[in-house]
């Protein structure tokens, strides 16, 4: 062990004796180094007393009258306080010799003379000097002539640790001798094979602070560096979670959270990153330290569904397009997101590229766009929705005439209430449809009531239904086999030429208004002359302008009475109140229908047995 004790006595198996029972040791615990020879001396003067340095080599358990742990780099005092009525004797060892010195005027006996020169090792005693120190008043008399054996220098002391990282220094105080130096102190450390990690300014406490007697770290080796384990390498954004989306109105928009890591096929979701061989270290002896590399791994450990090996081997990729998800450390690529519960603000908007899932309900005010189907277990709120495949509504779609659901492919639900509809392919209900805007290519309400009433039906082939209105003549449009863009493209002309016209109107009252006074005076004013002809021009240019959007017209209403023939089914009843255009032919229900197919035929609708 690094700790050590030191003790002091005239007789030295005496000596040993009390250290181990100082110590609670057995002598087999222990190392023991003579430091100092004991001499009888002459007289009784002179005398000497051995010195030892015990190194206990386990645990050191002080004495149980203690009632606080002495640190173990304490060195013992074995001397016996003296009373404080005896004298306070002093020994000064000078070059110009030693001296006693009493404090107070107590200078005490021969024997108390005796005693402290005895400890101090002083041997070529002055008798006269002491004889003199005692029989007369001087407090300060010179007892000895100067010796240099007697002058003890600092002693450095250099320890290493067990793993050789750690150097200490121990400097005794010295006894009228030189205190050491730097140099002394780094030649030490140089004998014992010291290079590296060497903290000089630690020195300073030693040479400035003076302290003795103390273990000081003064070198420290440099710990070699692990090398890091071999890990992926993550492609992707991880952390999707965010607190929302400020507006530019200063607000926050709650809905706009995002939780859903998109990624398409083909795309490197992670790289394998091979382990490291670590940084060597350095101990104090300049001796390398091999540090421990990192550990190998594989990259087919973190491969799980919808993910393959590139052809390198060194990265992971989505197979499909979907969600990447790392469960249990593995990476996932699921075509389906799923929500467990509702569409709320735990949730928020949702893109996904996949399929959407959602078990619960959509709630009011939210947005879903999927590069897939989505299908909602209970109902669909009033919110934006926007899937290139099928929209499967196993509740109702409660639409409060905003939001709007568009699908590439079908529709589907069990009824739809003031809703915004559209649909490439189908539009199916199970029940009713009421007051809603439906556009599909074909519209179908055939089961329960299999109601149509309120709002407008915009289909290319076919509306069948069972029934289409109520006995209250509620408002109800169906428009069937008309293009939706010829009809648009022909509303935009209708308006164009209509603000033509209404151009026209005017720029031909500034024309008649100057051709007027052009006759009234025979001529007009030069700039009024370019004004008229101008503006004739102008007259023109409009002109031209509607014939060619006319021309326009034409040809779309051409174009839509050779399109779809287009059909209305209904089972049951068409109440009055209800309007039904197929291409150009237009009705009006007056009077009560029964199972009736509409159909266009040259210009006209005609009435047929539903079939």
């Amino acid at each position: 062990m690094s700790d050590f004790f030191l003790f002091e006595g005239p007789d030295l198996d005496q000596l040993i004796e009390k250290a181990l029972k100082k110590l609670h040791l057995d002598e087999k615990d222990v190392e023991i180094e003579i430091l100092e020879e004991g001499e009888e001396g002459f007289f009784g003067l002179g005398k000497k007393n051995f010195k030892i340095k015990v190194i206990p080599l386990v645990e050191v358990k002080l004495d149980k009258e203690s009632n606080k742990k002495e640190k173990l780099d304490n060195i013992l005092n074995d001397s016996e306080k003296k009373d404080s009525d005896k004298a306070n004797l002093i020994i000064e060892k000078t070059k110009e010799g030693i001296f006693i010195s009493v404090l107070g005027e107590n200078k005490g006996s021969l024997e108390d003379v005796q005693n402290i020169i005895e400890e101090n090792h002083i041997s070529n005693v002055d008798y006269e000097g002491v004889k003199r120190f005692l029989e007369t008043d001087d407090t300060r008399t010179k007892i000895a002539e100067f010796d240099p054996d007697l002058y003890k220098d600092s002693e450095v002391i250099i320890e290493l640790s067990k793993d050789d990282m750690e150097a200490f220094l121990t400097v005794t105080e010295p006894d009228g001798g030189n205190e050491t130096k730097k140099e002394i102190i780094m030649e030490k450390l140089k004998e014992k094979g010291i290079v590296y990690g060497i903290d000089e300014k630690s020195f300073d406490d030693v040479l400035i602070d003076k302290k003795f007697n103390e273990k000081i770290l003064v070198a420290k080796g440099l710990e070699a560096e692990a090398g890091a384990d071999g890990h992926i390498q993550y492609k992707f954004e991880q952390d999707t979670e965010n607190k929302g989306k400020m507006l530019e109105n200063g607000r926050m928009d709650y809905k706009s959270i995002s939780n859903i890591v998109n990624v398409v096929k083909g795309e490197v979701l992670a790289e394998l990153i091979p382990p490291t061989e670590g940084e060597p270290g350095q101990n104090v002896l300049g001796i390398e330290i091999s540090p421990e590399p990192g550990k190998e791994t594989t990259i087919e450990t973190y491969m799980g569904k919808g993910v393959e090996l590139s052809e390198d081997s060194t990265k992971l990729v989505a197979e499909i397009d979907g969600q990447v998800i790392i469960e249990n450390e593995k990476l996932n690529v699921y075509p389906v997101y799923v929500v467990d519960g509702d569409v709320d603000l735990n949730v928020g908007n949702i893109d996904f590229i996949g399929s959407v899932l959602v078990k619960g309900s959509v709630l009011d005010g939210f947005e879903i766009k999927a590069k897939g189907n989505l299908e909602v277990e209970k109902s669909l709120g009033s919110s934006n929705v926007e899937v290139t495949g099928d929209v499967l509504v196993k509740g109702g779609i409660l639409g409060k005439d905003s939001g709007l659901v568009k699908a590439s492919g079908n529709v589907e639900a069990k009824f739809i209430e003031n809703g915004n509809i559209e649909a490439k392919k189908d539009i199916v209900v199970h029940k009713a449809v009421m007051h809603s805007n439906l556009k599909a290519t074909r519209i179908l309400v055939k089961e329960g009531k299999g109601l149509i009433v309120g709002g407008t039906i915009k289909a290319q082939d076919l509306v069948n239904c069972i029934t289409l209105g109520s006995h209250l003549a509620t408002k109800t449009n169906v428009i069937i086999g008309i293009k939706e863009k010829i009809l648009k493209r022909m509303e935009e002309i209708d308006a164009e030429v209509a603000k033509i016209y209404d151009d026209i109107e005017k720029v031909q009252e500034a024309v008649d208004s100057l051709e007027n006074i052009k006759k009234r005076l025979e001529r007009l004013p030069d700039d009024n002359e370019d004004k008229l002809t101008k503006f004739k021009l102008l007259v023109s240019q409009l002109e031209e302008k509607s014939e060619k959007l006319m021309e326009e017209r034409d040809a779309l209403e051409e174009e839509m009475e050779a399109g779809h023939s287009g059909k209305l089914k209904v089972r049951d009843i068409i109440f009055p109140g209800v309007t039904i255009t197929i291409r150009k032919g237009v009705m009006q229900v007056k009077d009560e229908i029964k199972f009736s197919t509409v159909l266009y035929d040259e210009g006209y609708l005609k009435i047929n047995p539903y079939s």
